[in-house]
C-alpha cells in the first residue's frame, strides 16, 4: 500500500464554494511572490518586491494562478511565485520558475486527487491549524466541514486516514465521523502552550482516552536512547505501552533516512515508517523478514499493517 501525504492546506488545498479553505496566519502555508513591474523586471529593492498571502485569503482561481509559476496579474500587481532554499548563501527567496509544459490552473485541488489518483493509493490527510496557540472551534468546523464533504462524495472506497498536530482537530475530527481513522501527530515541542503536545506520553494518554486509532511520532523522540521529554519520561519506555493499547504507531524525521534507526523501530514494534528515502526503507524492510518469516510488524493495530509508507 502506498500513501500520499496531502496536508490541508497546501498544495493539496480544498475548497468550500470558489474559496479555498485552510489555516490562516502559518508560514507553511503563505504563498510567497516576487512583486515585478513587468512578467520580466522584479522590483529593484528585493525587501519590498516580497509579499505573502494566506491561503485561507485567497480565491480558489488566484490561488492555481500564483501557484502556476508563471508571472501574473494579482489584485493590480504582476506577481511571481518564489520559494526559500535551504543550503543557499541568501535568505532571500529566489523566482520558482513552472516546469515545462506546467500552466496556470493545473495546481490540484483535493477532490481533483482523489478522481485521478488510482483508487488502491491511499491518503494520509494532514490537518493543518496555526502554530502557537489553540485553534478556535470555528476554525477547524471551516476546515473539517468542507474537508468531509468532498471526502464523502469522492473518497468512500478509497484508503484513508486523517492526521494533526492539533489534539482539539482530532478529537473534532474523531467526533464528525467514524469512516476513517484519525492519528495524532507528535514532536518534541516545548514551546507550545498545550501540554497535550508536549510528550510521547501525553499524545498516548490523549489517543487513548478518545479512542484514536494511534500516534505518529518524531523519531527525534524515540531513536536517540537519552531523549527526556517534557514529561519526564523516555519516550522509548511509552513505546510499548502505545502498542499493547493496541494503537498504531508511525514515525516520520530524519531519522527514517537510517537503516539502523528503521531497524531499531521495526524490531521495536513500530507499525509503520513515513519517509522520502523509500529505497532504504524498502531494502531493510526486505531484509528483515527475509531473516523473520514470522513478520516483525506489529499486525494487531486498528489499522492495516504498513511497514513502509510512502509519503510524497
Amino acid at each position: 500500500m502506498q500513501y500520499i501525504t496531502s496536508r490541508l492546506s497546501d498544495e493539496l488545498c480544498c475548497v468550500a464554494g470558489d474559496e479555498v479553505r485552510g489555516a490562516s496566519n502559518m508560514d507553511d502555508d503563505d504563498v510567497l511572490t516576487l512583486v515585478q513591474r513587468s512578467v520580466t523586471d522584479i522590483i529593484p529593492t528585493p525587501e519590498d518586491s516580497v509579499h505573502t498571502t494566506q491561503v485561507s485569503d485567497l480565491l480558489l482561481h488566484e490561488f492555481c494562478a500564483l501557484a502556476s509559476g508563471q508571472p501574473v496579474d494579482f489584485r493590480g500587481e504582476v506577481h511571481q511565485l518564489a520559494r526559500k532554499f535551504k543550503g543557499t548563501k541568501s535568505a532571500f527567496p529566489e523566482v520558482w520558475s513552472s516546469h515545462d509544459g506546467w500552466t496556470a490552473g493545473d495546481p490540484a485541488t483535493l477532490e481533483d486527487f482523489l478522481r485521478k489518483c488510482p483508487p488502491d493509493v491511499g491518503f494520509d490527510i494532514e490537518f493543518k491549524t496555526q502554530d502557537g496557540r489553540f485553534s478556535t472551534p470555528e476554525e477547524r468546523q471551516v476546515l473539517l466541514s468542507c474537508t468531509l464533504d468532498v471526502l464523502r462524495q469522492h473518497g468512500l472506497s478509497r484508503p484513508i486516514f486523517f492526521s494533526s498536530f492539533d489534539p482539539d482537530c482530532c478529537i473534532d475530527l474523531k467526533a464528525a465521523q467514524s469512516q476513517w481513522p484519525v492519528l495524532f501527530l507528535v514532536y518534541h515541542d516545548t514551546e507550545h502552550p498545550d501540554n497535550r503536545r508536549k510528550s510521547l506520553q501525553a499524545a498516548y494518554e490523549l489517543a487513548s482516552e478518545h479512542d484514536f486509532a494511534g500516534i505518529v511520532c518524531d523519531t527525534d523522540l524515540i531513536v536517540p536512547e537519552d531523549t527526556i521529554d517534557n514529561s519526564g519520561t523516555s519516550p522509548r519506555e511509552v513505546v510499548p505501552r502505545i502498542l499493547d493499547a493496541g494503537l498504531c504507531l508511525y514515525t516520520y524525521g530524519e531519522h527514517n533516512k537510517c537503516k539502523d534507526s528503521i531497524a531499531f523501530q521495526l524490531e521495536s514494534g513500530v507499525t509503520a515508517i513515513c519517509t522520502d528515502d523509500c529505497e532504504t526503507a524498502i531494502s531493510i524492510v526486505e531484509e528483515m523478514t527475509s531473516a523473520n518469516s514470522s513478520s516483525c510488524f506489529n499486525t494487531t493495530g486498528p489499522l492495516p499493517a504498513v511497514p513502509v509508507q510512502i509519503s510524497c
